[in-house]
């Protein structure tokens, strides 16, 4: 998931707020699928993208569960991805 570019956070105030980055993330809003371990695919959105991971949003994602695979736009490659946080319609992927 290299090369999509790099964003710090634009204010002080966002990196004070509890922001635990580590490398630079670009705002986006591209279309992606996770993939469970019985075949099951769920459709979301990708957001903040970086070369570690991404912020997923979708109904129901905060209930996934740790290990899963994910594509982002049309490509059919998945990627292996762990969830690293979650909360209501949102959940944190790092890339493994």
């Amino acid at each position: 998931m290299n090369g999509f570019g790099k964003r710090k956070p634009s204010t002080e105030a966002q990196q004070s707020e509890g922001d635990n980055r580590t490398v630079d993330r670009t705002p986006v809003y591209r279309n992606a699928r996770v993939m469970l371990s019985d075949g099951t695919v769920i459709k979301c959105v990708a957001r903040n993208i970086s070369a570690k991971g991404c912020l997923i949003v979708g109904d129901g994602v905060e209930n996934l569960p740790q290990a899963l695979d994910i594509t982002i736009d049309t490509t059919a490659r998945y990627e292996e991805a762990n969830v690293t946080w979650r909360k209501k319609g949102q959940a944190g992927i790092s890339f493994t």
